[in-house]
């Protein structure tokens, strides 16, 4: 039997601008937010342009042990898709709710929406 491990990951917006001044903008317009100017993992934005300090989220893991994954899209409002390179996925909760297992390679994730699966 292969360990399974638990790993958290929050998928979120980053502005340079005050979250509540976007926030007001979409009230009082009733449009859509501007795009965000970067995406986080866990806190940690991706490679961003102009910034001398680069680097993303990293996870340790060690060959043979298998990971759940519990993806949270905490974005304002968009959808986003999740992949990791070389490896699928074995989604099997969806928002609190046991589905059947399925493999994939790339997940979308709406706003607020929670996804389990194993890495294979």
């Amino acid at each position: 039997m292969v360990p399974l491990l638990f790993c958290l990951k929050t998928w979120c917006e980053w502005w340079k601008s005050d979250t509540e001044a976007v926030i007001n903008q979409v009230w009082k317009f009733g449009l859509a937010p501007n795009v965000s100017d970067a995406h986080t993992i866990n806190g940690h934005p991706g490679q961003i342009i102009g910034c001398k300090k680069q680097g993303g989220f990293e996870l340790s893991v060690e060959k043979g042990k298998s990971y759940m994954l519990r993806i949270i899209n905490t974005a304002l409002n968009e959808e986003l898709f999740f992949k990791i390179a070389g490896h699928k996925l074995m989604v099997v909760e969806v928002d609190a709710v046991c589905v059947k297992p399925f493999k994939t390679n790339t997940i979308v994730i709406t706003p607020s929406q929670t996804i389990n699966g194993n890495d294979l």
